[in-house]
């Protein structure tokens, strides 16, 4: 392959994805933009503590790959909900959900590395750990 040939193949991807982007996720916002550069991130930082860890694992990378697509896919479905009900609240409230989400576990996994956080940030992430571990042990117990 020429280099045209594969500017054109990355021209189509890159439409074809701005297609899907556009059609299922409601466009490309900012909301929806800083999903996706949070979504990045966690990953990145995930594949940084495994590396630090010394537990990269090809599997346990495939399967943060997955949930991020899951997102995505609840996002499409949140978008659509909103187009049949003719209402524009549900697709911000699930991206909003998922940015903080995402946010809390680039943290989490900055401050497992032993990379420096403020002391307010390290005592809400304790706190809410161990919020976490108390609600699963919850729910073992039914």
């Amino acid at each position: 392959m020429d280099k045209t040939t594969l500017l054109d193949m990355a021209q189509y991807i890159s439409a074809f994805l701005a297609g899907i982007v556009g059609y299922c996720l409601g466009g490309l916002d900012k909301l929806l933009t800083l999903l996706i550069l949070a979504s990045a991130a966690d990953f990145v930082t995930g594949l940084c503590k495994a590396f630090h860890d010394k537990k990269l694992n090809s599997t346990v990378s495939y399967r943060g790959i997955i949930r991020k697509f899951g997102i995505y896919i609840v996002v499409a479905l949140a978008y659509l909900i909103d187009q049949y009900l003719g209402a524009h609240f549900l697709r911000e409230t699930v991206i909003a959900f998922y940015i903080f989400n995402e946010a809390l576990s680039v943290l989490e996994n900055w401050g497992k590395m032993d990379l420096p956080l403020p002391e307010q940030l390290k005592t809400a992430l304790s706190q809410l750990q161990a919020e976490n571990t108390e609600n699963i042990g919850k729910k073992q117990l039914k």
